[in-house]
């Protein structure tokens, strides 16, 4: 089940984790979730990137909507790389922005900056794979 839907997932982990931040209400578990779901998208994106070298590109109807009427995600050598550099960055940036984030923002709301960065993450892999000419 997993492995058809993992080209949502990788957009989907860090949209649901962003909330989970925000009720943490405190920075260092809202950086844990945030870590957690950054190294998650990666695995799904080295997943991904796999298997869109191996089989070719990748089609998701997005609710069962075909693509002229609904979303699609389509993801081929191009984007499979794009969402590996985006994801990559995230991991290695993940786990050295506490102490960052610590020093320059206040402690009651440094579980909203971990949201806000887990929503950029999710708006730029949705970017990524939306095989949209609106997007």
């Amino acid at each position: 089940m997993i492995e058809q839907h993992a080209i949502a997932l990788v957009v989907v982990v860090p949209l649901l984790a962003a909330p989970l931040c925000v009720l943490t209400g405190r920075g260092r578990w809202a950086w844990t979730v945030a870590t957690a779901a950054v190294w998650s998208s990666f695995a799904l994106a080295l997943h991904l990137v796999q298997r869109v070298l191996s089989e070719g590109p990748i089609t998701y109807a997005v609710g069962g909507w075909q693509p002229p009427v609904g979303i699609e995600f389509r993801l081929d050598a191009a984007g499979a790389l794009v969402m590996l550099v985006i994801t990559g960055i995230a991991t290695i940036v993940a786990p050295y922005a506490r102490k960052s984030v610590e020093r320059e923002v206040d402690d009651f709301r440094q579980h909203r900056f971990y949201a806000c960065l887990l929503l950029c993450l999710c708006g730029l892999l949705g970017m990524t794979i939306t095989a949209d000419a609106f997007n």
